[in-house]
């Protein structure tokens, strides 16, 4: 690791099968989040393909996550591909992906 200035400058040297793949992390993006209640996130997913990745298992994170928090009112149940979060007083969810979130309050439409 390398520090220039503000930044941290990480490179990962790693061999697989013989062939050797280095990556180079030289900038990164600050993320300007809020939360009131909790502030949860998923944990980083695989870009390798011999590595699955589910939805089932996105959503079991969170809501451990969320369930180990205590004190939230929050109640988490997955429901197919989706997690509905429920609180008797109000509260924010944000997303930077907004095709990844889709909000029903007191109806759904089936």
């Amino acid at each position: 690791m390398e520090k220039v200035g503000q930044l941290t400058i990480h490179t990962n040297i790693l061999t697989t099968k013989g062939v050797t793949t280095t990556t180079t992390i030289k900038s990164h993006v600050n993320v300007i989040s809020r939360a009131n209640v909790a502030m949860v996130r998923p944990d980083l997913t695989s870009s390798n393909a011999d590595e699955h990745v589910s939805a089932n298992g996105i959503l079991g994170d969170l809501k451990t996550t969320l369930d180990a928090i205590s004190g939230t009112g929050i109640t988490a149940t997955i429901s197919g591909n989706g997690i509905h979060l429920y609180r008797a007083t109000p509260f924010g969810v944000t997303s930077p992906e907004k095709q990844l979130m889709t909000v029903t309050t007191t109806e759904a439409i089936i």
